[in-house]
């Protein structure tokens, strides 16, 4: 019985599901598994390559799930649209682990998830930036005095950039979230608490796929390997405690804290929540800067011309490195074109957060999308695409 069940939805989802007018593979028409096997283990971006090479710029990479390269489709998928309800597709903090609330990244509710938005805009404005200048100054400065000392002990020293970004990016935010440093670029070495949030984060395209097949979330939750909730329990409990010993220090310093809870309407925020943002904050705000200055870094050592015209116009902009505020840098053209390029080249998350399409469909690129289907734009496959 439960094999004609299974023929049946197969059946369905590749000759009759709403989204079986897009081209793509077979197996992928047929059931989301292929596209979560290639999530889980790490090599979707590679996938989705071969998938758009073959099939085009739209392909329908699971029943209900369509990718698009064409970057004309970035508006119609993630721009703004006054009166039309846009929910995340993909809930990074996926609630159903544990007690996890949602963070403004993942609120579904409309009303909700502009209140804390509009909560947290103070603490990353121009203002923010301006106020916050010295700590990084202070970061930048033990980056550059960790390679200097390396490279006075032994001329030929190779140093690991992707490690040194990962230490002073998180250190920063660190220091922006919960008002201590984590102390990576003084130690030299990864915490065990970051080194369990990186594990943590591998598991979550697993997780993915879990969340897609309604028995397995408790059979995971039951069977899965200690190593596993341990990760997860590490980081949700380093993120519970420092957050709550920084609320204890008051709102005397320039931090996200300070910009949000002086606001009257702050104070509505719940601790579940204020625990919530700090997770996703030292996620998105650590790693992915990191990844972008390490192939950027990477890009202009493979091309010596550019990088000299770079080091130029810095040096021949300033006297000294006191110099070097975030408002003199930002008036430097070539440096922002080093930068933008790098997103463009090297962007730190290729594939597309999913978006859903309301019951009533959508349209993305001219052509209508049926009710309910997740559409993604891939920003690294469009660049590869192109060159």
């Amino acid at each position: 019985m439960m094999a004609i069940v299974a023929f049946g939805v197969i059946a369905y989802n590749i000759f009759l599901h709403p989204a079986s007018k897009f081209p793509g593979p077979t197996i992928a028409g047929a059931t989301s598994f292929r596209y979560h096997w290639a999530m889980s283990t790490g090599n979707v971006a590679p996938w989705l390559r071969e998938q758009h090479a073959r099939y085009g710029e739209i392909v329908r990479i699971a029943p209900d799930m369509i990718s698009y390269v064409n970057p004309d489709a970035w508006k119609d998928i993630y721009a703004y649209k006054p009166g039309k309800k846009e929910q995340n597709g993909i809930d990074w903090t996926i609630p159903s682990r544990d007690d996890d609330v949602p963070s403004m990244f993942s609120e579904p509710n409309d009303a909700e998830h502009n209140r804390v938005r509009r909560l947290f805009l103070p603490a990353f404005s121009d203002r923010a930036l301006k106020q916050q200048e010295p700590l990084l100054a202070k970061y930048s400065d033990q980056l550059i005095d960790l390679i200097r000392r390396g490279i006075d002990d032994n001329r030929d020293q190779e140093f690991d950039a992707v490690k040194l970004y990962n230490f002073t990016t998180f250190d920063i935010m660190g220091d922006l979230t919960f008002g201590e440093p984590l102390g990576l670029l003084k130690n030299s070495s990864y915490s065990e608490w970051v080194q369990h949030l990186f594990r943590d984060i591998k598991t979550v395209g697993i997780f993915l796929f879990i969340f897609d097949f309604p028995p397995l979330p408790w059979l995971v939750k039951k069977f899965s390997p200690p190593s596993i909730q341990r990760a997860h329990e590490i980081h949700k409990q380093h993120t519970v405690e420092r957050v709550n010993r920084r609320l204890e220090k008051g709102l005397d310093r320039p931090d996200i804290w300070n910009l949000v809870l002086s606001q009257p309407e702050g104070r509505g925020l719940t601790q579940a929540q204020m625990h919530a943002n700090a997770d996703i904050f030292m996620i998105a705000g650590t790693e992915t800067t990191a990844t972008l200055l390490s192939g950027l870094t990477y890009l202009l050592l493979k091309n010596p011309e550019r990088l000299q015209n770079l080091v130029r116009e810095i040096r021949g902009s300033f006297e000294s490195s006191e110099e070097l505020t975030v408002e003199n840098l930002a008036r430097l053209p070539y440096l922002s074109a080093c930068l933008s390029e790098g997103l463009r080249c090297y962007p730190p998350v290729p594939i597309g957060p999913s978006r859903v399409t309301p019951k009533t469909g959508g349209e993305v690129l001219g052509e209508r999308v049926p009710g309910r289907v997740s559409i993604t734009y891939d920003s690294l496959l469009d660049i590869a695409s192109s060159v």
